[in-house]
């Protein structure tokens, strides 16, 4: 799968997640909370950068890698302090370390898939 594409389903992913924690939190408390809607702000952000047309062509993976990775180590931080927190609503246990799963799963995706163009337009000598 090309970064493009994993990217846009990470993104998916993070939406997704985003307005389940939105309603979630609304059907639970009866108001919005704007927190809920950070990573749907970040899914947002990928996909706009994905549409974008970047003459440099190393800026944009470069670009989608740097904030997947940085809010990949965020939200992976955030999993590992609500899985064992017994007062934290199932909603967000669950939905937390699969937002994190899907940032590693990218950015594994995206090193593999840099790491293979680079072998092939490695010229031999």
């Amino acid at each position: 799968m090309n970064t493009i594409k994993v990217i846009r389903f990470h993104a998916s992913v993070l939406i997704v997640c985003s307005f389940i924690g939105l309603f979630g939190y609304y059907f639970q408390y009866h108001y919005f909370q704007v927190t809920a809607c950070i990573p749907a702000a970040v899914g947002l952000s990928l996909l706009v950068i994905t549409q974008m047309d970047i003459e440099n062509q190393n800026l944009k993976p470069g670009l989608l890698f740097l904030i997947t990775l940085i809010f990949g180590v965020i939200l992976t931080r955030m999993s590992i302090k609500f899985i064992p927190q017994e007062f934290q609503p199932l909603r967000k246990r669950i939905y937390f370390p699969v937002m994190a799963l899907s940032s590693i799963l990218a950015v594994i995706m995206m090193v593999r898939n840099y790491v293979h163009q680079k072998a092939r337009n490695k010229s031999p000598e």
